[in-house]
């Protein structure tokens, strides 16, 4: 690393290669032109560019890693959310039969539909025109299949998301009391 920084700061056309580094990675880059300034202009050596460098990765890895757990709270809360909404309207007395059956009835003709788009492709051949939207609209079945099965019967990789959120939040709620 400490290579890269002294051909950097030896490179005379430092517009240039700070353009460059900044159109290609970014926000980071901002960060590096930063310190690539610093350096060459002698207010820091390049050990401490590094190590201002080195902060700055640690830094954007503790963001992204409470972003993705902001992520996986508002998945969690709206996925909350929506069966809660489908309790209200299963225990609503003033909720009608098709309010309250809705959700089955679609899940039901979105299985059938599949089952049937399976059986023709086991059983008969599909003009190869209508092979690629055939087969576009069977994957896209499939892939809501998925989800509908996801819903009614739970999925184990959910639960265990849902798990493991659940222990970070007590780890970091511990940490908060020890500190």
């Amino acid at each position: 690393m400490s290579k890269i920084l002294d051909t950097i700061k030896s490179f005379s056309p430092s517009g240039m290669v700070k353009e460059g580094l900044k159109n290609t990675l970014g926000i980071m880059a901002d960060k590096g032109v930063e310190i690539f300034t610093k350096v060459q202009d002698g207010k820091i050596s390049i050990a401490e560019g590094q190590q201002e460098l080195e902060q700055f990765k640690l830094q954007m890895q503790a963001d992204a890693e409470q972003a993705a757990l902001e992520m996986d709270k508002a998945y969690l809360a709206d996925k909350a959310n929506a069966r809660n909404m489908n309790l209200g309207i299963q225990r609503s007395k003033s909720a009608s039969w098709l309010a309250k059956n809705t959700p089955y009835l679609l899940a039901i003709t979105v299985v059938l539909q599949f089952l049937i788009m399976l059986y023709i492709i086991v059983f008969y051949v599909i003009p190869s025109e209508n092979k690629e939207i055939f087969y576009t609209a069977f994957g896209a079945l499939s892939a809501t299949v998925t989800t509908i099965m996801m819903f009614f019967f739970g999925a184990n990789k959910d639960t265990s998301d849902q798990n493991e959120v659940m222990r970070e939040e007590r780890e970091m709620r511990k940490q908060g009391k020890n500190n």
